[in-house]
């Protein structure tokens, strides 16, 4: 990773400076003996310059804005405050269980305290992925595929903060794999 960078490092500088040393640079147009056109940098014999058209820029790096930090405004004190939650924690599936399902259902049972408030989410994770957003403590998550997982749950903010988070417990969910069928009844 680190030899892709630089070489694509240099071959910025390199497209850069030949950009830069041929910015000013006038193009001439000229015919040699077997009549082929010649362009080139450097005049000579029998050579006319060509006006090429204006070549557009392009600014890699715009230019920041500076905030006039004596014009700051004082902040307002009418701010949204967040609740306080004294525990979010998962009550089930509780850590490095296993479970069976061949459906992948898991439910979930959260204890939070206090109750959650109006317009605030629980926001479930599984494997850092954000699965669902919900307005209870008690949930079921279906189609999880086989295997350990990672779990967290989180209280958002009606803004989208996050107000406290859970310790991330793991389980373990087993499941018939999809390459197995049922086997026919024999007679």
């Amino acid at each position: 990773m680190k030899k892709i960078l630089s070489q694509y490092k240099s071959l910025v500088f390199i497209v850069s400076a030949c950009i830069c040393l041929s910015s000013n640079a006038s193009t001439y147009k000229s015919t040699d003996s077997h009549g082929n056109i010649i362009y080139s940098d450097t005049p000579s014999g029998n050579t006319g310059e060509i006006k090429l058209p204006a070549r557009p820029s392009v600014n890699l790096f715009p230019a920041q804005k500076h905030k006039n930090i004596a014009s700051k405004k004082p902040p307002k004190t009418d701010k949204i405050t967040h609740h306080t939650y004294t525990s979010l924690k998962i009550l089930q599936p509780q850590e490095d269980n296993s479970l069976r399902s061949n459906a992948g259902t898991v439910t979930v049972a959260l204890q939070i305290e206090p109750k959650l408030h109006d317009g605030d989410m629980v926001s479930i994770k599984i494997d850092g992925l954000e699965i669902t957003k919900v307005r209870k403590s008690t949930l079921t998550l279906n189609n999880i595929n086989r295997g350990s997982h990672s779990l967290e749950a989180f209280i958002i903010s009606p803004q989208g903060k996050m107000i406290k988070r859970s310790k991330a417990i793991r389980f373990h969910l087993h499941r018939q794999s999809a390459l197995l069928k049922p086997s026919a009844n024999k007679q």
